[in-house]
């Protein structure tokens, strides 16, 4: 047998040797007859029946010696013990001698923190048993000659990862985090909870210090040799050292998709979906083409069903529910009343199940308003769990943190939300209910009566040092910022050209004053001084100028609000405004006071007509083209032809046939084609030749743009219709027919003109007249 024990043992390990009977040892002793002492397991042992049979877990002969022997001690060892033994050394690193069946799956016992990595527990040449002194060692872990004997239990996680064997604990492995776990011991089987040891046996301590800025030490960490720097856990049956299989630490930090991530606790622990309906698919309807020829084969066998699951922060984005509630808080110190209703609004958000409430601000109320709780998820008063939406009904109060929120009302959108999609209804919206305090103020109110204030009184006060009460705070309180806009125009006649000017008055409520403003129109000629009158109270008729010792003027001699209205020609300083419409706030207050304005009037003005020069008449001399560019520029410019006119319709011709509307008595059988090229707009007339005409027949008017002297025009299509008379060059010509090409061209481009039918021959691409 190979000898492999020459092999160095590395520094930092063990300087044992590990001894194995192989069968053959076996059975020499049995020829020999030597009977083997050894006893069996207690009876309490759950193991017992297990260690009976073939087990690859057996007993563990360590003779550790104190140092490397040299190689003179090797021989002989190897000599005295013959073919019957192996020595076998430690290896150097499990990447050295791979095991000889890696996908194997259990446990690997490890002895004084060595295994040779050829050693296979299923390995019918290889198994090791335990003997009799081994299973009867004292408590105390040590062996029967003093030598310390420690079983344990090798995770196979790492060996397994080294050697690309299956991950696969033998026993279960316990949840990250939880101390101390079950083990099966394999020596007696006992699968109690064992007991968190180190061992120490080496003696070997490092003490590592961290210290901080000013050289305090915070801690110190013992850290012990390779051999025993593991956390074992000893057995309380037979107290034998059994290692953690599972050193596992709870990772904050983590991979997902390739992607670095922070694994953080939350109040939600998987993400939250929704169910929608699937966006229809352009190439399903035949919108768009299929990117690829071969969709069927990436499609379920199903099909796609009718709705999918989006997340919720992008299907329920900006979806928000909202109620509305009270809730009550006690008032101490006051006889007035023992709690007030306090008014608020919860919002509900549906993307991440988030809450956020807030009270209406109210002005001068003296209370801290706004938004009372941020947006969180709010747990429930009771401990289980978070408020989620079924939770919140109209009739019932909701517990916030020590507080009872009674919800009275919802909007449209979130009652609308409930029977959609919750399958739930609202109950009818409630008030939200008086407290004491408005009650008790409300009734003072009511209770009060306007005593009016005497001029004699008010004289008495002043003189005694007094004050004197403002007769209109009352109003400005009430009414301040809320102005009644009117929209009128002012006919301007003291300039040479008539104009209409607009204007805006403004009444202010709170102080009983008008202001005018004039509307500058664009271009209007005039200086930006929009202030037509400033603010100031109006008279409704002139007044004269008052001294020191005159009586003040009632209010009855100015404007008030009830004296505008639209339709209405009001006289504002010495100036006639006629008042044609109002704004929406003044419509909706003049409705409360119990006036209804009229309608809006229409005072826009005829736009002006402003007069151009005729054309003067054609001259003669060039195209028309360019004798009107010598009327419109006093340069002319070359005229620009329209070449989408001229790709479109050349070769474009429509024919008509005519004859002389008065003619004479040598001209009656005379007939005319007229020939209008459609690419430029010309005209050319021909004569067909007929038989014993007496006259030269042939080409009647060259090519050109010509005028049309019964309409004053240039000549187009539908001066030619049938029956219509046109005049060339004093010459006056019937329309008679057309060929089918112009017929066909006039139903298209002129589908309201109907052409008779006549009884030309279109063979020839010529018309000719009617025999009669």
């Amino acid at each position: 047998m190979e000898t492999r024990g020459k092999e160095s043992a590395p520094a930092n390990s063990s300087k044992g040797r590990y001894r194995r009977r192989s069968k053959r040892r076996q059975q020499a002793q049995q020829q020999e007859g030597a009977t083997d002492s050894r006893e069996p397991l207690s009876d309490r042992s759950p193991a017992a029946a297990d260690i009976a049979a073939p087990n690859p877990w057996q007993d563990i002969v360590d003779e550790p010696e104190a140092a490397l022997p040299d190689e003179q001690d090797e021989r002989e060892k190897e000599e005295a013990l013959g073919d019957a033994a192996e020595i076998v050394g430690p290896a150097e690193s499990p990447s050295d001698t791979p095991p000889e069946r890696a996908d194997e799956k259990g446990l690997r016992v490890q002895l004084e923190g060595l295994v040779p990595p050829d050693f296979n527990p299923h390995s019918d040449d290889e198994v090791i048993e335990m003997n009799d002194e081994t299973a009867k060692r004292p408590a105390s872990g040590g062996h029967l000659d003093g030598e310390d004997v420690r079983l344990l239990l090798v995770d196979t996680d790492g060996y397994d990862a080294a050697y690309g064997a299956t991950k696969e604990d033998t026993f279960p492995r316990p949840e990250p985090g939880h101390q101390p776990f079950d083990l099966k011991c394999p020596v007696c089987g006992h699968s109690a909870p064992t007991v968190v040891t180190h061992d120490r046996s080496c003696g070997t301590y490092i003490c590592m210090a961290i210290l901080l800025v000013l050289f305090f030490p915070v801690c110190l960490l013992p850290l012990c040799c390779d051999s025993c720097q593991e956390a074992t856990h000893r057995c309380e049956n037979c107290e034998a050292f059994v290692q953690r299989a599972n050193h596992h630490v709870h990772q904050t930090w983590g991979f997902n998709n390739g992607q670095r991530i922070e694994k953080s606790i939350s109040n939600r622990e998987r993400a939250k979906l929704v169910e929608v309906p699937r966006a229809p698919e352009g190439w399903r309807d035949g919108e768009a083409l299929p990117k690829s020829t071969t969709r069927d084969v990436f499609v379920a066998p199903n099909g796609v069903g009718e709705t999918e699951q989006l997340p919720a922060w992008d299907a329920l984005d900006r979806h928000v529910l909202r109620f509305f509630g009270y809730y009550k808080e006690a008032v101490v110190e006051s006889n007035l009343e023992n709690y007030r209703v306090r008014p608020c609004i919860l919002y509900y958000y549906l993307e991440d199940d988030t809450m956020h409430v807030s009270e209406p601000r109210e002005d001068n109320s003296g209370l801290n308003q706004g938004n009372l709780l941020k947006r969180h998820r709010i747990p429930k008063g009771d401990g289980g769990g978070f408020i989620a939406a079924q939770d919140l009904m109209v009739g019932e109060g909701i517990k916030i943190y020590g507080r009872v929120i009674q919800i009275t009302a919802v909007d449209g959108f979130t009652r609308s939300y409930y029977e959609n999609v919750l399958k739930r209804e609202q109950a009818p919206n409630t008030e939200v209910p008086e407290d004491t305090f408005a009650q008790t103020k409300k009734e003072s109110k009511i209770a009060r009566a306007a005593m009016p204030r005497s001029y004699e009184k008010a004289y008495r006060e002043a003189m005694l040092g007094g004050g004197q009460a403002n007769e209109r705070l009352g109003q400005f309180l009430d009414k301040d910022r809320k102005v009644c806009r009117f929209y009128a125009v002012m006919d301007d006649l003291s300039t040479e050209q008539y104009e209409r000017r607009p204007f805006t008055i403004f009444y202010f409520l709170s102080d009983d004053t008008i202001e005018i403003r004039e509307q500058y129109p664009l271009n209007c000629g005039r200086d930006n001084f929009p202030i037509f009158f400033k603010r100031g109270r109006v008279a409704k008729d002139s007044m004269p100028v008052l001294g020191p010792s005159d009586p003040l003027p009632s209010s009855d001699v100015y404007y008030k609000v009830d004296d505008l209205y639209v339709g209405q020609t009001i006289r504002l300083v010495n100036n006639d405004l006629f008042i044609y419409d109002a704004d929406a706030f003044t419509r909706e207050y003049f409705k409360r006071i119990g006036i209804d304005l009229a309608p809006k009037r229409d005072v826009r003005l005829p736009e002006k007509v402003v007069p151009r020069p005729p054309t003067p008449p054609y001259t003669g001399y060039g195209s028309w083209d360019d004798s009107l560019g010598s009327v419109l520029n006093l340069v002319p410019k070359v005229p620009k032809k329209d070449m989408q006119k001229l790709l479109i319709n050349e070769g474009k011709v429509l024919r008509f046939l005519a004859a002389f509307s008065n003619p004479e008595p040598e001209d009656v059988s005379r007939r005319f084609v007229f020939n209008y090229h459609l690419f430029d707009d010309t005209l050319s007339i021909h004569e067909p030749p007929q038989r014993n005409l007496g006259i030269v027949t042939g080409k009647f008017l060259e090519k050109g743009i010509h005028l049309n002297e019964a309409t004053g025009r240039l000549v187009n299509p539908l001066d030619l219709i049938p029956g219509k008379i046109a005049v060339v060059f004093n010459h006056s010509f019937i329309m008679t027919g057309c060929d089918d090409y112009t017929r066909k061209y006039f139903a298209k481009v002129y589908p309201d003109v109907r052409l008779e039918q006549n009884g030309g021959d279109n063979s020839t691409g010529a018309l000719v007249p009617d025999e009669e």
